[in-house]
């Protein structure tokens, strides 16, 4: 091209409105069509499983609770889905769509792809299911795991976690179960851990995660930067970090909402709740999976 043209292009655009759009300060109405996060109704699921069937990218994971009073849990990996509309085409129920209003999915960390629906309270119980028949398939054997309760008995709730253990001590549970009170430093006890070398390990704790009092939560390890756990002498991310390369294990924390950690206080009424809630699905999840029942 001519200098000249050039500079004749360049003068008339000077006189022209920008074609560019300032996105996303300025946003135009999504195509109606347009294929974006995978929505669920669990009011209208049957938990027939063909969504996860159907699946090309493996994208979908559906958990049963209770089939009978159809109680299920959903995990969608938005880094996993097409968007293709299998799932949604072929479900008989019309549980499913593709939101043409949620797509702006794009994220700096790999949290947000991995989205649960359901209620909260169920959503532990099923990803503790999973991760206890994580790797398991026939021939193989049973799991070892080791269960970790973290936390001070002189400051109130943060005693949450080495309650549960402690409940779980009173159960008669398979030798491949390694229960651990740590205290507030369960660094002092990978030494043990090394020695019994167990497929998996849960960490149950009090932390801060701004719920409602003595909600509980799972969290993946790549969840827990930045959690406050309270009193401990490690943050559970490091250490958790360190457990899954030194065992080659996996690794996961089972979170409750504390109230108070006031000095020589006991448990709040939400966490007691709570604590007796994680011991008794703990007591029958690892006999109805460990012992293979």
């Amino acid at each position: 091209m001519k200098i000249g043209a050039m500079l004749g292009d360049v003068t008339r655009s000077l006189f022209k409105k920008p074609v560019t759009e300032l996105y996303p300060f300025e946003r135009k109405p999504a195509p109606e069509h347009l294929r974006g996060k995978l929505i669920w109704n669990p009011e209208k699921c049957t938990g027939c499983q063909l969504c996860v069937k159907d699946c090309p990218s493996n994208a979908i994971e559906l958990f049963t609770i209770d089939k009978a009073a159809k109680r299920f849990v959903m995990r969608y990996h938005t880094d996993r889905c097409t968007f293709c509309a299998q799932c949604v085409q072929n479900c008989r129920f019309n549980c499913l769509e593709l939101s043409s209003e949620q797509w702006e999915l794009a994220s700096a960390t790999k949290e947000v792809f991995d989205i649960h629906y359901g209620a909260d309270e169920e959503i532990w119980v099923a990803m503790l299911r999973w991760n206890l028949m994580r790797g398991r398939s026939a021939g193989d054997p049973l799991p070892r795991g080791a269960v970790m309760g973290v936390g001070s008995d002189l400051r109130g709730d943060d005693a949450a976690g080495v309650s549960v253990v402690r409940r779980l001590m009173q159960e008669t549970l398979p030798d491949r179960v390694m229960l651990i009170d740590a205290g507030s430093a369960p660094e002092n006890f990978t030494a043990p851990l090394r020695r019994f070398a167990p497929d998996w390990v849960l960490w149950v704790d009090a932390a801060q995660m701004g719920d409602a009092p003595g909600e509980i939560r799972w969290l993946e390890i790549s969840q827990t930067v930045g959690l406050s756990a309270s009193t401990h002498t490690l943050p559970p991310h490091v250490l958790g970090v360190f457990l899954t390369a030194d065992l080659n294990c996996q690794m996961a924390v089972i979170g409750i909402q504390p109230v108070q950690n006031n000095f020589d206080a006991p448990l709040s009424a939400p966490v007691a709740a709570a604590v007796d809630e994680v011991a008794r699905v703990l007591t029958e999840e690892l006999k109805k999976v460990v012992l293979d029942e």
